[in-house]
């Protein structure tokens, strides 16, 4: 995996080059990553002050000569992507269907739970993971974990419109935060919260997004792939859907077939930018 402070590095080279580029997740560090394009003399970028003016900035540079990515009139040359793989992945796609279908009703709430321990390299302060380095990533292991949760909920529930954090170092082994709590809303009201714990005992460890309708609720986890389990009038059922050996393999063919013309790869920076906006209000950068 390559810190996001590399990311402008090679994407400016891809882009340049008339090269796709397949980012691990989208910018982390938005606010730099921001500032940093403002020196790019190819880029027509003045005076950025809000992060929600991002989606702006990527129109901008999608109409640059030298920003090849996919637009809304579709670019099949070229795409900029971003590993948001579990959107494709079949244990997603049975949570999204049985939303999908209805089966627990209107949706009422989503909670994310997510707690572990620390790792042994958090304990080496002389040479601590790049991941809890500030200057490096950004933040701490929440921009590098969280990301992929935000990603699937706002894929299955729409844009959150609103975000409020608070943060703390519980733990004391490195800088940046260790422990996360936060709310958010999306567009049409639906309330949502997490909660996420890095220097967590072993017994508390969790993954686990928890959606509540008036008819039943599901759950399920981010980065395990523990069973689905769905509660409704039927009583309990778990769905265990077999995901490929290698997980980017449905994206990676999704992009291959966006260039080859036979698709649309909507998984690109411009579908990605809002996780990183609710991120930064959820860390009270913004």
């Amino acid at each position: 995996m390559t810190p996001e402070e590399s990311y402008l590095f090679f994407l400016k080279n891809c882009t340049t080059a008339n090269k796709s580029a397949d980012n691990y997740k989208s910018f982390a560090r938005i606010n730099e990553t921001i500032a940093r394009l403002e020196g790019l003399p190819s880029f027509d970028i003045y005076s950025i002050l809000e992060v929600s003016e991002l989606d702006r900035i990527i129109e901008s540079l999608q109409n640059d000569k030298d920003f090849l990515t996919y637009n809304s009139k579709g670019n099949n040359q070229y795409i900029n992507a971003l590993a948001y793989y579990r959107r494709y992945l079949p244990y997603f796609r049975t949570v999204r269907d049985i939303l999908r279908r209805g089966v627990i009703g209107k949706v009422l709430s989503i909670q994310i739970r997510f707690a572990v321990p620390p790792r042994d390299l958090d304990y080496n302060d002389k040479n601590l993971p790049w991941r809890v380095q500030a200057d490096i990533a950004g933040g701490g292991y929440f921009y590098d974990l969280a990301p992929h949760q935000l990603d699937l909920l706002q894929e299955m529930f729409g844009p959150i419109i609103d975000a409020e954090g608070y943060t703390g170092n519980r733990g004391g082994l490195y800088q940046t935060e260790d422990s996360v709590s936060a709310c958010f809303r999306f567009a049409d009201a639906l309330p949502g919260s997490g909660s996420w714990c890095f220097v967590a005992h072993d017994s508390a460890r969790e993954d686990s997004v928890e959606i509540i309708g008036d008819k039943g609720k599901l759950h399920f986890s981010v980065f395990t792939y523990a069973p689905i389990v769905l509660h409704d009038a039927q009583g309990r059922q778990e769905f265990s859907p077999e995901n490929p050996e290698y997980v980017q393999l449905p994206l990676i063919r999704n992009v291959v077939e966006h260039l080859q013309s036979k698709r649309v790869c909507t998984c690109d920076c411009v579908s990605a930018t809002s996780v990183n906006w609710v991120m930064d209000r959820i860390l009270g950068k913004i």
